[in-house]
């Protein structure tokens, strides 16, 4: 018998763990179930006065409640509906805090001073809450964090970005098995979330103990602000591989395979146009995203809206209350419609 040399065994057991890994994230992520479509949060940009407050909506615009008071940005829902996660700025630096969609029952998480606390991201079972942080030492404190969801408590640490930037947009899968995130690759001290072409972004998977670190997507697309489908067996993302902030919508399955664009600017990019912050419906039928496309042919490109597309790239539609509305941070939830 042939015996197998070590490189030749090295090669073969590399090929086996990823088959093994590919076959624990099939059986894993899609031992759930989508949800009731609800109502959907979303930041509004206000020129006036130069920043951004949270509202909540049916999905179509109507029933609108502003939230919050103070600049505001990322929002996520409790898995019951029931509260809404987001950062604010409070003067001095960004702080997380939940609110119930009614606009009450305000209740302020983090309380670190000269510290950032962003982007929160509910887990399943609605007792922990993913957080990009720098716990008040950027860089080296730069990372996904856990806090408990009543208390604000840290639980734990999950990354650290090791090139001196961002872990930012943490997001749970839906069995709680994986976090998805975005690694920004910039060996500097820059502005957060800095985007520049040459691939500084890419999308990692970790467990959420901080084991089983692992690339998705590779750097030169850029890809960012990803989210899972509540079967668990598709992530949707954005591209940013193009300035200013013109931006593509791709899917992809969690194990690396099957990527695919679903949502091309194409020809508008030399005016800007651009999409972001793309969220599943909980019913996973529709994907949800905030955009700019060029209107009159392709001549001027058009404001700030929501959109919302199938998985597959088809029916990509405008949400019309919502045109010319400079509105961001979009985020489906299962509060009941109102």
């Amino acid at each position: 018998m042939r015996r197998i040399g070590l490189p030749m065994l090295a090669k073969c057991l590399a090929i086996l763990s990823v088959l093994l890994f590919a076959v624990l994230m099939a059986r894993r992520v899609s031992a759930t179930f989508p949800g009731t479509n609800g109502q959907i949060s979303f930041g509004i940009f206000n020129p006036a006065i130069g920043d951004t407050q949270i509202f909540v909506s049916n999905p179509d615009g109507s029933k609108q409640v502003q939230l919050t008071a103070l600049p505001s940005e990322n929002s996520d829902w409790s898995p019951d509906g029931s509260k809404i996660a987001f950062d604010y700025f409070d003067g001095q630096t960004v702080q997380i805090a939940t609110i119930k969609p009614d606009a009450t029952g305000f209740v302020q998480l983090t309380t670190q001073e000269n510290a950032f606390h962003g982007e929160p991201a509910w887990s399943p079972d609605g007792a922990r809450i993913a957080i990009e942080s720098d716990a008040g030492n950027f860089p080296a404190g730069e990372g996904i964090y856990l806090i408990d969801s009543s208390t604000g408590s840290l639980l734990s640490r999950v990354t650290a970005n090791p090139y001196s930037s961002a872990d930012t947009n943490p997001r749970w899968s839906p069995d709680s098995e994986w976090i998805v995130f975005t690694r920004f690759k910039v060996s500097m001290i820059l502005p957060r979330n800095f985007r520049a072409p040459g691939g500084v972004s890419a999308l990692f998977l970790v467990h959420p103990d901080g084991t089983s670190l692992h690339q998705l997507t590779r750097w030169g697309l850029s890809a960012d602000t990803a989210d899972w489908s509540p079967d668990g067996s598709t992530i949707v993302f954005v591209t940013t591989e193009a300035l200013p902030i013109a931006s593509d919508l791709y899917t992809i399955h969690p194990d690396g395979s099957g990527l695919k664009l679903i949502v091309n600017t194409g020809a508008l990019r030399p005016l800007g146009a651009g999409l972001g912050h793309p969220k599943w419906s909980p019913d996973g039928t529709k994907i949800i995203f905030d955009g700019s496309f060029g209107h009159g042919g392709g001549v001027t490109p058009a404001p700030h809206g929501l959109w919302t597309v199938s998985p597959d790239g088809s029916n990509l539609t405008e949400i019309p209350a919502f045109v010319d509305s400079s509105t961001f941070f979009v985020v489906w939830g299962t509060h009941p419609l109102q």
